[in-house]
């Protein structure tokens, strides 16, 4: 199967920084209200310089499977 046979949600993602560090947190959940998945498969992060990328299968069934894509994240200075 490819990622494209799957529904498609982003990521609920937390971010915090301060002058010198930055914390990025990610749950994959299908809103913040929800519990969080917790059989995920090919789980990855994909980073350049100036974007981030999270990206996650959660499989809650033979027939509930949804992939999770947070899209190019654009980071600042």
């Amino acid at each position: 199967m490819k990622n494209d046979d799957f529904p498609k949600l982003e990521p609920v993602i937390y971010w915090a920084q301060s002058t010198t560090e930055i914390l990025i947190m990610s749950k994959i959940q299908v809103a913040y209200d929800m519990p969080e998945c917790y059989q995920t498969f090919e789980r990855g992060v994909e980073s350049t310089s100036d974007t981030l990328r999270l990206h996650a299968i959660c499989m809650e069934g033979e027939d509930k499977i949804t992939f999770f894509d947070s899209g190019d994240i654009k980071l600042g200075r």
